[in-house]
């Protein structure tokens, strides 16, 4: 049975697998559980389902004041390696999910957000109490003291005294949760933020759960969103080439002004061709193609159209360059032929 049907059948969650195998080599020196000295949030780990890799995190807040945190475990922190599909396979982003809300995951709105996780005056709420099996903390990009950003990161939030767990997949018992430490993090920009991620992550997802699931589109896309600042946390994150945090929304590029073309040097191009054909069959395509880009870029006329009842209609155009050109759209075929230039 798929991983993904084996969850699912634990709750109406499908169940966070945040562990990645394959980049950066587990650390084994750390004992089940951490705290890091400037938290007051503690957090330990046992086994929920050995036999399925499911362990059991539980986070404790012995502090008197309420506090968000990150957990770096197993070299690096928890949510940074497969965000974009928990986030597309949850509510708010996905509203036909499992249960209506497939991971359970949400951004940190700045706004109410149907099915989200968002501010409640100016700040992050804790986490809502409930079983293991349907609990998932909410996601922020997170801004480290050397200035760098990790686009991911789980965020657990915690009053006086509460205890919360949630469940994780993907481990086994050689490669067990390692706790590294818990640093807390304080609020940050809110507002559009432009945030996308590396393809790679999802491929990773695919091939670690044997699952085919999307990650979030577009990417990059713009979120109403809260981030946060790490005080005192080391950056450590795997080495996935996402684009640049954007506190604003997604810019975009500015597509280069291309030259209009000449109509009149569009119709001399094909005639100088026809004119050519018999004795220089070589200059006389190279010609043809010219005219074909030219009046592409200048007429809105679709290749087929246009290989009917010009070029055919002329006997001009080699067959094998006709039959190339009838396979593409009005794109495709302006790339193809600029290839055979």
């Amino acid at each position: 049975m798929p991983i993904a049907e084996q969850l699912k059948q634990r709750s109406g969650n499908l169940i966070v697998e945040d562990l990645h195998k394959s980049i950066r080599p587990v650390r084994y020196s750390l004992p089940n559980q951490a705290q890091a000295p400037l938290s007051t949030v503690s957090v330990s780990w046992k086994w929920y389902d050995q036999s399925q890799g499911v362990v059991e995190w539980t986070f404790i807040n012995d502090g008197s004041q309420k506090e968000s945190v990150i957990l770096l475990r197993n070299g690096y922190y928890f949510g940074g390696a497969f965000a974009p599909v928990y986030l597309a396979n949850s509510t708010p982003l996905c509203s036909t999910c499992p249960g209506g809300s497939g991971f359970g995951v949400s951004w940190i709105y700045t706004d109410p957000t149907q099915g989200g996780v968002n501010l409640v005056n100016g700040e992050i709420p804790p986490l809502m109490d409930g079983l293991p099996e349907d609990s998932a903390p909410p996601m922020a990009p997170v801004q480290f003291p050397n200035g760098q950003w990790l686009n991911f990161a789980f965020i657990f939030t915690l009053n006086p005294g509460q205890i919360w767990s949630m469940l994780e997949g993907g481990f086994s018992s050689i490669t067990p949760p390692y706790p590294q430490g818990v640093y807390p993090v304080s609020l940050g920009y809110t507002g559009p933020t432009c945030v996308g991620y590396d393809p790679q992550r999802v491929k990773d997802w695919d091939t670690q759960t044997g699952t085919s699931l999307q990650g979030y589109s577009p990417n990059p896309a713009t979120f109403n969103i809260a981030t946060v600042k790490a005080l005192g946390a080391p950056y450590d994150v795997l080495p996935f080439n996402d684009p640049p945090i954007q506190l604003s929304v997604c810019s975009q590029p500015n597509p280069q002004p291309q030259p209009s073309p000449n109509p009149t040097q569009c119709i001399d191009d094909i005639l100088k061709a026809i004119a050519t054909y018999q004795t220089n069959p070589v200059e006389a395509t190279q010609l043809l193609v010219q005219g074909i880009v030219c009046i592409l870029d200048t007429l809105d006329v679709q290749p087929n159209q246009f290989l009917e009842y010009f070029l055919r209609a002329h006997g001009v155009t080699p067959e094998q360059l006709l039959e190339a050109l009838g396979q593409y759209d009005v794109d495709k075929l302006r790339e193809e032929i600029k290839k055979w230039l």
